[in-house]
This record gives structure tokens, sequence and C-alpha cells, in this order.
């Protein structure tokens, strides 16, 4: 399979549904200073590359629906002088959904799970209020996250009021990891992730072309 996108280090946004991987994605390259951005919408078996500005996406792929993201969405951003490749992923859920793109693209974010640098685990902190509101899929990434290093825990949604208990919530009960509070519709937060991206590494590169494959079980 072709590389359309340059390899580089590799950042892997994830989480649920409608946590704001997309939003966050397009208003932190928009914070780093990027009015136009080009991304690969990338399949398991083609590739999309657009170059449009980052109002154009804001409008066309973030939405309050859920399973919005079916493809990964791969933009380059440079940091301190590197190329970083953030990739965001297809949700994540307990449930096997029904359509076939949600499920193909629920497979590509697993794989990459277990194969990216560093992910970056986004958790609506705006709708925990107490531990049993942390979603099973959340805590299971975060085990996992814990345990293999190179995980980071964006707390989003802090410009929602109430917010701040879910994060309360979440540093109580996710120890040992770093968490940031941030508001990817603010942009609120994003001066303490570029501090800790500008400050990791390095990463390894990765090859966006030789995706392993999930296969989810029968």
């Amino acid at each position: 399979m072709i590389l359309l996108m340059d390899s580089g280090n590799s950042l892997l946004i994830t989480g649920r549904t409608n946590a704001g991987k997309t939003l966050f994605l397009l208003n932190y390259a928009e914070y780093m200073g990027y009015k136009n951005i080009k991304i690969n919408f990338k399949t398991d078996s083609r590739e999309n590359i657009k170059e449009k500005s980052i109002s154009y996406f804001r409008d066309t792929i973030v939405s309050s629906s859920p399973y919005t993201t079916k493809s990964l969405q791969i933009a380059n951003i440079n940091l301190s002088n590197k190329n970083n490749v953030f990739i965001d992923s297809p949700a994540i859920s307990s449930s096997i959904s029904y359509e076939q793109s949600v499920r193909n693209g629920m497979a590509q974010t697993l794989s990459l799970i277990r194969e990216n640098n560093l992910i970056l685990h986004i958790i609506d902190a705006s709708c925990i209020l107490n531990y049993k509101d942390i979603d099973d899929v959340d805590m299971a990434m975060y085990k996992l996250g814990k345990k293999r290093g190179n995980y980071i825990v964006l707390a989003n949604k802090a410009d929602i009021k109430g917010s701040i208990m879910g994060v309360n919530v979440l540093s109580e009960n996710l120890v040992g990891v770093k968490i940031i509070k941030i508001s990817a519709l603010n942009k609120t937060g994003f001066n303490n992730v570029r501090k800790i991206l500008k400050n990791r590494g390095p990463f390894l590169n990765f090859n966006l072309g030789k995706i392993p494959r999930y296969r989810f079980p029968s």
C-alpha cells in the first residue's frame, strides 16, 4: 500500500464517541499556527487526501452525532521543528455496531492502540460525577495505557459547567498517569499539552501504510 502521508513521530488520538477527538485535532493545529491543514482519510483499502482550511473541516467533519469519524484522519503537525503525525481515530465502544463502516473504523483504532508510540486518550469530563460514571472502555484504555507507557489522558470539555468534578474524579481514579484538563472547543489547556509533547520523545517512526489488521471475534 502506498504511503501518501509522511511517516514521522506518531500520536494516536483515541476515546469514546463524542469525546471531542476531531475538534481537538483541528483546534490544536490552529493553536499551533495552522490556517490550512492536509488530512488523509485512510481506510483499509484507500486513501483520500484533502487540503482545506481548518474552519472548513470544523464545519464538515465535526459533529455531535455519534460515530461521525469512520476512518483514520491523519494530519502532519510540526512541533518544535519536528514533524509529528497526529492520527484522529474512530471511536471505541464496548458494543459491536451493526454498521460495517463503524466496525471497520473501530478495528483500525484497536490495531493502532497496540502499535502506536504515544496515545492521547480524550475523555469527556463533563458527564462524570463519580467513579461509576467512568466508562468501562475508558477504564480499560487507562489500564492498558498505564501498563504500556507513552500515554496521556486529556480531560476534555472544561468549558462546560461542572466539568471540574469530572476532572477530580478522573485524577482520583486514574492514578499513575498524566492527566491534562483541556477544552478542545476553547483551546484552554493546550499550552500544557504543547509542553508535554515538546519534552517527550524521541518517538518511534510509524509506517502508516502498514496498519495491522484487527479482527472482531465472530
